[in-house]
């Protein structure tokens, strides 16, 4: 979930100095990117544990066709287990689709580092100058374009976020 309104971000609407509109800016980009770094850290797990289950499966399944007698009932049983464990890694690979929710949070996270890129930068620009205006105008719209384009991400994640940038410094 990314929060984000126009009342947020605006430097004019609170009537917070611009160094600390910026400083709130930067903070909130580095929950954002180690929010998306984590739902992608997740999301290849998931995706990673699901091949291996798929591949082991299969693997065993042929080793015990190729070298065990399947004629008892014990020795079946296995081997049909072992199938529909793989049949099963195999369907909820395709549905769940992490590996497509992990590149959404890699692409979400490169997207808030160009943010936090560029706040650094206007943080170094004198307060009221023409192009510090220009530049927040700017991260507004990159700023609007990444949370419209970054997937959802679950909330306990989020949290586990907010905890570990308590302890960053700023810009």
């Amino acid at each position: 979930m990314n929060i984000l309104s126009k009342s947020a971000i605006a430097p004019e609407s609170d009537g917070k100095s611009t160094s600390a509109v910026m400083e709130d800016w930067y903070k909130r980009v580095r929950i954002n990117i180690d929010t998306h770094n984590y739902a992608e850290r997740l999301y290849d797990r998931r995706n990673t544990v699901l091949a291996v289950t798929n591949i082991c499966s299969i693997v065993t399944v042929a080793v015990l066709a190729s070298s065990v007698s399947i004629s008892s009932a014990g020795m079946k049983v296995l081997v049909l287990a072992l199938a529909l464990t793989s049949a099963v890694a195999s369907c909820l690979q395709l549905q769940l689709s992490y590996s497509e929710k992990a590149a959404a949070n890699r692409l979400a996270a490169r997207q808030y580092g160009a943010l936090r890129r560029a706040i650094e930068v206007a943080s170094g620009l004198p307060d009221r100058s023409q192009e510090r205006a220009w530049q927040q105008r700017e991260i507004q719209r990159q700023w609007d374009f990444a949370a419209s384009s970054a997937p959802n991400v679950p909330e306990r994640i989020r949290m586990l976020a907010k905890r570990q940038s308590r302890g960053r410094g700023s810009v």
